[in-house]
């Protein structure tokens, strides 16, 4: 019997973005029979976010629409996404952006690894293969400096700890408990997953700059504070073990 899988898809302001991330899914879905649904949280958008997720679930049915009101971020917005898709009892749990900086052709990839074996597959700009296209050099500084850090910190050996394209089997998620409200979720999952023994692979993933509407988050000395702190949590986290 295939897995069911379901992809989980924060979306704030991303009523541009919706038709061409939907009809790359469907896609990848017809193309590969991927016994697939989408799960995408609207997150208390200013724009037509909500309305275009509803109008594309009567063409598309594999689409689960949920909505949170008033905005309450990314994390919130994704923990609400893992307790839909953990109800309805998926066995393996995609993440994605819904910005199209996130290209849905490596959703065969994520799930093939998992059946190598692994728990959790995380999306790698760092490995050969991967890498970023357009992204602004502030940002792609702060990531790679941050997640070079945060190996040596840390001690997990993977290159890409916050890239929010992931995937894992429902145990991953059932067993974990995210606590973040930021966009520290990403590295708490990974985090807490290492601690709980399960295992973690990498694919390369080539990550985009978003085709439409702007990002929210802020690359600034703020965000490196931030990280510094998560560093923090994150040895506490693999302590408690």
């Amino acid at each position: 019997m295939k897995k069911k899988v379901a992809v989980i898809v924060p979306m704030f302001n991303e009523e541009k973005n919706i038709p061409p991330l939907f009809e790359k899914i469907a896609d990848i879905k017809n193309k590969f029979e991927i016994n697939l649904e989408v799960i995408a949280i609207n997150d208390g958008s200013s724009d037509n976010t909500l309305k275009s997720l509803q109008k594309l679930s009567q063409e598309y049915g594999f689409l689960h629409v949920l909505s949170l009101t008033p905005n309450q971020g990314m994390a919130q917005a994704l923990k609400l996404g893992i307790k839909e898709a953990l109800k309805r009892e998926f066995d393996y749990l995609v993440l994605m952006e819904g910005d199209l900086s996130n290209d849905p052709k490596y959703i065969p990839l994520f799930i093939s690894k998992i059946g190598e074996g692994y728990d959790l597959v995380l999306g790698s700009r760092f490995v050969k293969g991967g890498g970023m296209e357009g992204v602004a050099f502030v940002r792609a500084a702060i990531s790679t400096i941050g997640n070079f850090f945060g190996k040596l910190i840390l001690g997990i050996k993977v290159t890409d700890l916050t890239c929010g394209f992931r995937a894992g089997r429902r145990e991953v998620f059932e067993k974990i408990n995210l606590e973040e409200k930021t966009f520290g979720v990403q590295l708490e999952t990974v985090v807490k997953a290492k601690a709980d023994g399960f295992k973690i692979a990498e694919i390369p993933i080539v990550l985009h700059n978003r085709l439409h509407g702007t990002s929210s988050m802020i690359y600034n000395l703020n965000l490196i504070n931030s990280y510094l702190l998560l560093f923090k949590k994150s040895l506490f986290w693999l302590r408690k073990k």
